[in-house]
């Protein structure tokens, strides 16, 4: 679509028990990017999930995870 997004919010999670959730910060030299700064150390292993939920003006989500092998 046509819209800008608005905010990105990160979840990190191992099955259903959710390890970190925050907003990224869009980036001042590219309004594209996104990055998440983790708070607390997540040990990289296989079956972690990575879910960045998007959100535009009108109020629509979209969704993409990802899942560490």
């Amino acid at each position: 679509d046509n819209f800008l997004v608005l905010n990105v919010r990160l979840v990190i999670r191992e099955g259903e028990t959710i390890l970190e959730a925050g907003d990224a910060e869009q980036s001042e030299l590219d309004g594209l990017i996104w990055r998440y700064t983790l708070k607390t150390p997540v040990e990289r292993k296989p079956g972690i999930v990575l879910d960045a939920y998007a959100y535009d003006l009108p109020g629509n989500e979209g969704k993409y995870s990802i899942e560490l092998r």
